[in-house]
């Protein structure tokens, strides 16, 4: 300024746009913040002093002394004199400089007033409309988020009930149908549906729908998607294509022409649908599909939510299929596909209620078949398994209007089925019957056959348990009466029920109260005049004091290990007291006692011989082929035990098995058994008199000794002796006899002497057949042709020998006219010619047996 020239503050900045006045004042200008407005004699920044940035009309900054003395002017953007003029002022303010004796005067005009007003109120309303805006904005952001997450909210809500609803559900179409009823019912989607493939083409069928109004819904189920993309429009709706391609489709617009063909879908907006799997790569096993007003409604988020739904749903069936896999495990046989034995129980139970309660009847059957086992031991388990199968088709083909059919185990099947009195179950078990045969059949050539047995519900009992029993018993029945053939239970087959009942029930304690005792029967060396041995013969006492013969329980016993077992062990410590009372009492016999095939076999036989009979010098042990034909190798390891420890072996009931002349070299037996019903056949059957022939042979030619059992009259023993044998048991001889009377009547047991009675060589044993008083019962052998016969082939043999006597010519043309009678049909000269036969024969029979040498008469005197 003019006044101060020379005097100069600091350096001057100058900024962008901006200049600064140098003066030589240092006076700071603040308002009552203590915040800076300005300075003055410093300098000037114009853009942190809001004072000099004046609006138009701003007159004029006077600076003047306290006295009034003007010291300078600020007009029209410039310092001048303090002389110059300034215009009246509506308006002014005074500020005291502090430390100087000066009064900064702010003045201005009307225009400038109102000029500063609104550049400070513009500004303001500016903001104010600014912040107004981005409140609006703010809200319509907020309301949309909103608006997004409530309707999130809902589907959630939605997804959660369906999971609840899973827990539920028990099937498939259940589910779905649930599921679509919650969506609809808790968001805003107006419709929803589900498709699942049709089994018997490339349509998809709609499994379940829910919408907001009727018309809808009967447009969605009207709907056909197809699998096929070339079936148009069908092949091209989303759910379709979903279900193609194996991925979510959507949200997007239906298909043009489905819309434009169905009134009911008008408004629809866009479509989203996902896929349902069970498997990660596998086809799915249906397609979710919801329907919307507006496409932008299905954000991002509810996609992935319903996606994860839609996975779970997946999830859900896998675990419903595995568990249902697991069921089925559980109550059906896995080779044949039949409910198995806990499921046909539980379900023939029910049934049982359900018929108690209207009155109805249940006929339950159950089937074993025979011939099964040789097969399979014959062809192996593949073969066998592919019987099982191809029987239990044809039984469930059979039964189909049955409640039932099941595979009980092994090869024993059941079925059960409503049964009215006057429906015939006889037609129905015959065809059961054929079935098995013609099942079998389409597998293997070897024969199986069926075993079938009835009970009726409520007639035979009230429970499963019972009805079951009673079934069992009459399959057996069926079985003892020659196989493939049925049985009712009742009558007979009742009696034997309760007959096995009782000896369950009451052997064990039978045995323990000394009510089973052993009878004794006389074995007899007929040649050689004198009694050998005793057979050990089971009787069980009644409460009345009668005996029970073995006929009446040992059947029953001999097929539980339990019984048959105790009846073992018990029968080892009678043989050892015996023995002990056969020596007191001077007797030198042997004592035979019977092991059944399940206790020979027992893993603990051995420890049962070595605790109860140690040492079996003088016992004789008889079994039965039954054991060899269980288990031949075990067998054999165990009877080289019992020789060992002094026993010897029996086999009993031998030419009754089919395999009894193998296992007699394969088994150490020193004594073979002809069974009593043999030795009954031998004279009115040639086929047991010729096995007969043949098992004397197999005793000549093994050393073994030969007891023939059942001879009852002296008819048999002189067959029996003529044949070569010499052993004998059999009411012809004594019955079974208590201890005490056979130790009582001993010395009158001494057989007669039959030292007349010739045997004849195996070679002559044809002629016997025409010399028993029961040759008339035998099989016709006039029926062979005559050089085929055995009686025409032994003359041709022994022509030459014997030739020379007298009756042997005449016999052999009684041969020759027999066959010629029997072509003819006079019947009473054929019955004369077979008693002429039968003198001729026996005068041969005497002629031979006094013939010198060994032609006859030997076998008589060997020890």
């Amino acid at each position: 300024m003019p006044l101060h020239p020379d005097e100069f503050i600091g350096p001057v900045h100058y900024g962008r746009r901006l200049h600064a006045w140098v003066i030589t004042m240092r006076v700071r200008i603040q308002n009552r913040r203590r915040k800076t407005l300005g300075f003055i004699g410093s300098p000037l920044l114009l853009s942190t002093l809001a004072l000099f940035h004046t609006p138009p009309g701003m007159d004029a900054i006077l600076l003047s002394r306290q006295n009034g003395q003007a010291i300078s002017v600020w007009h029209d953007g410039q310092w001048a004199p303090p002389t110059t003029p300034l215009p009246p002022p509506v308006g002014s303010v005074e500020l005291t400089v502090p430390n100087v004796p000066w009064v900064l005067r702010a003045q201005w005009s009307a225009a400038a007033e109102k000029a500063a007003f609104w550049a400070q109120e513009r500004k303001r309303l500016l903001l104010l409309a600014g912040l107004l805006l981005v409140d609006a904005v703010a809200a319509g952001i907020f309301l949309t988020l909103l608006s997004r997450l409530l309707r999130l909210r809902r589907y959630q809500e939605a997804a959660l009930l369906a999971q609840q609803e899973m827990l539920r559900s028990t099937e498939p179409i259940e589910l779905f149908h649930r599921l679509t009823d919650i969506i609809v019912s808790q968001t805003d989607c107006i419709a929803a549906y589900v498709v699942i493939p049709d089994e018997h083409g490339d349509a998809l069928k709609i499994a379940a729908v829910a919408a907001r109004d009727a018309a809808r819904r009967n447009a969605i189920e009207g709907l056909v998607p197809s699998r096929d993309p070339q079936h148009h429009p069908y092949g091209q709706m989303l759910v379709s294509r979903a279900f193609r391609e194996g991925i979510p489709i959507g949200p997007l617009p239906p298909h043009p022409d489905i819309i434009g063909n169905n009134a009911g879908l008008k408004g629809l907006g866009a479509v989203v649908a996902w896929p349902i799997r069970i498997a990660d790569n596998g086809e799915p096993v249906a397609v979710l599909a919801i329907e919307l007003l507006a496409r932008r409604h299905f954000t991002l988020r509810l996609q992935q939510l319903m996606q994860l739904l839609a996975e779970n749903i997946g999830s859900f069936l896998y675990q419903q299929q595995l568990y249902r896999q697991v069921q089925d495990l559980v109550v059906h046989d896995i080779l044949t596909g039949l409910p198995n034995r806990s499921h046909f129980e539980q379900s023939v139970s029910t049934a049982i209620t359900q018929a108690r309660g209207s009155g109805r009847h249940l006929a339950i059957g159950l089937l074993d078949l025979d011939g099964f086992k040789e097969v399979n031991d014959s062809h192996g388990h593949s073969v066998g398994d592919a019987i099982l199968q191809a029987v239990a088709q044809r039984l469930q083909d059979l039964c189909k209007e049955s409640l039932m059919v099941a595979r009980m185990g092994g090869d024993e099947f059941a079925c059960c089925l409503d049964w009215q009195a006057g429906d015939d179950l006889n037609m129905v078990s015959q065809k059961a019957l054929l079935a098995v045969i013609d099942g079998a059949a389409t597998v293997t050539d070897m024969p199986v056959s069926g075993s079938l047995g009835w009970t009726i519900f409520p007639d035979d009992g009230p429970d499963f348990k019972t009805l079951f029993a009673h079934a069992d018993e009459a399959m057996y029945a069926a079985k003892a009466a020659g196989k493939s053939t049925y049985r009712f239970y009742g009558g007979a087959v009742a009696a034997a029920a309760e007959r096995r009942i009782q000896v369950h029930q009451d052997f064990l304690l039978a045995i323990t109260h000394g009510d089973i005792v052993f009878f004794l029967q006389p074995q007899a060396d007929v040649v050689a005049g004198h009694i050998d041995g005793a057979e050990m013969l089971a009787r069980w006492r009644q409460e009345d004091g009668r005996w029970r013969g073995p006929g009446k329980f040992m059947s029953i016993v001999e097929q539980d290990h339990r019984l048959i077992r105790a009846l073992g062990i018990h029968a080892l410590q009678e043989a050892v007291r015996l023995r002990e009372r056969c020596r007191s009492e001077g007797l030198h016999i042997r004592l035979s006692l019977n092991i059944g095939a399940l206790h020979f076999l027992h893993p603990d036989f051995l420890e049962d011989v070595a605790r109860y009979c140690p040492q079996g010098g003088g016992l004789t042990i008889e079994i039965t082929e039954s054991i060899a034909l269980a288990d031949l190798r075990h067998a054999q390891q165990v009877a080289m035990i019992l020789k060992e420890r002094g026993f010897r072996l029996a086999l009993d009931d031998f030419g009754t098995g089919y395999s009894s002349m193998l296992y007699t070299t394969q088994l150490p037996f020193d004594e073979l058994k002809l069974d009593q019903n043999f030795v009954f056949r031998f004279r009115r059957d040639n086929a047991s008199f010729a096995v007969a022939g043949a098992a004397r042979l197999l005793g000549d030619l093994s050393g073994r000794s030969m007891i023939a059992e059942g001879i009852a009259n002296p008819a048999d023993l002189t067959l029996w002796l003529r044949m070569g044998g010499r052993r004998i048991q059999g009411y012809h001889l004594a019955p079974p006899l208590p201890e005490n009377a056979f130790f009582t009547w001993y010395p009158c047991l001494q057989p007669v002497l039959r030292r007349s009675v010739a045997a004849l060589l195996l070679e002559d044993l044809p002629l016997l057949s025409h010399m028993t008083g029961d040759a008339s019962y035998r099989q016709d052998p006039t029926m062979l042709a005559a050089s085929s016969c055995p009686m025409g082939k032994w003359f041709s043999l022994r022509r030459g020998e014997y030739q020379y006597i007298p009756a042997f010519l005449p016999a052999e043309r009684m041969h020759q006219r027999l066959h010629a009678l029997s072509t003819g049909a006079d019947e009473k000269a054929l019955r004369a010619a077979l008693v002429e036969m039968r003198i001729l024969s026996l005068a041969l029979y005497e002629a031979i047996a006094q013939q010198p040498g060994d032609t006859a008469n030997g076998l008589q005197d060997r020890p």
